[in-house]
């Protein structure tokens, strides 16, 4: 480890923090301060827990402020998992935690690993989740706090081809935890929706209740003939009870039709489901050169259409 270099990240030099792959032990005191605040004494973990004896093995990444101020830190061990996330309670909430994290999954991206590991506290499920991060296995108990492991590739994008109902339920679900200011849906009528719709409900509150500065930050594409189904009142009545954020239109009958269903999200995220196999869908997380052109041809489309009839007078 005493070989490798505290490099910075790229920042531009207006942003408050800097990443740093630390040296251990050069960094020893500025790590231990993190993880004794954090963990020894906000979270009363057993000093002989907290310091095991492992990280002279592991890799360590450091954020400072620009006044060189320890506020965040994490660890990843010689088998690919990271631990000892930890930021002070003056940063959270500002970053510091994700700069973390996804300076450990790009270094272990650089050492060849295919995939992390983690060991996530339950309440910090939702940080994992916008990092692409799924849970495995059952609920267990480290220092008496109940935690999940969870995992995901280290590959940026992440890309996958998903067979069957439950696995693309399960891909939307994903795309959803990552989506964070707005979401498009082309073609419901094609989704797994007993599968996802707590997940649709749970991301239109979302941006409800986080006030998302994106117009209609749920955007529902649908053809007039499918808004009569019994599967689609659930869309119509998410539309009228959040008529600011949520929005449903159909197009006009010289739309150009573009066969699959989607769904988008922050014009980063994609799941494509063809109409043609409804039986197989392509997840894309973390690819806008996929995403982007997309989301575009989308509102192009929703520009062109209009709200159904008997939703024009909740429109947002």
């Amino acid at each position: 480890m005493n070989s490798e270099t505290r490099r910075p990240d790229t920042s531009d030099p207006g942003r408050p923090y800097r990443v740093y792959r630390a040296i251990w032990p050069e960094h020893e005191p500025a790590i231990r301060f993190i993880r004794q605040q954090v963990f020894v004494l906000e979270q009363r973990v057993p000093p002989e827990l907290e310091w095991d004896g492992s990280d002279a093995l592991c890799r360590h990444v450091l954020v400072e402020n620009h006044a060189h101020r320890p506020l965040a830190t994490g660890r990843l061990d010689p088998h690919g998992k990271i631990g000892r996330m930890a930021v002070l309670e003056e940063a959270r909430r500002s970053g510091a935690g994700s700069l973390v994290l996804k300076a450990l999954l790009e270094w272990a991206r650089e050492l060849s690993y295919e995939s992390c590991t983690l060991h996530a506290q339950t309440h910090a499920l939702p940080f994992y989740h916008r990092h692409g991060f799924e849970e495995e296995g059952f609920l267990f108990y480290e220092a008496g706090i109940p935690h999940l492991k969870m995992s995901r590739s280290t590959q940026t994008p992440i890309n996958l081809v998903v067979e069957g109902p439950d696995r693309i339920a399960r891909a939307i679900r994903r795309l959803l935890r990552m989506t964070r200011q707005c979401l498009r849906i082309e073609s419901p009528d094609h989704l797994p929706i007993r599968g996802i719709w707590p997940d649709i409900l749970d991301a239109a509150l979302r941006f409800s209740k986080n006030g998302s500065p994106t117009p209609d930050a749920v955007r529902i594409l649908a053809l007039p003939g499918t808004l009569d189904k019994p599967e689609m009142a659930n869309w119509k009545d998410l539309a009228r009870r959040l008529p600011s954020h949520v929005a449903i239109r159909c197009p006009g009958p010289d739309d150009p039709a573009h066969p699959g269903a989607y769904v988008m999200g922050d014009y980063h995220h994609l799941v494509q489901i063809p109409v043609a196999d409804e039986i197989r869908a392509y997840l894309r997380l973390e690819d806008p050169h996929r995403a982007l052109p997309e989301t575009r041809r989308f509102d192009e489309r929703w520009e062109q259409s209009d709200p159904p009839v008997d939703l024009q007078g909740w429109a947002g």
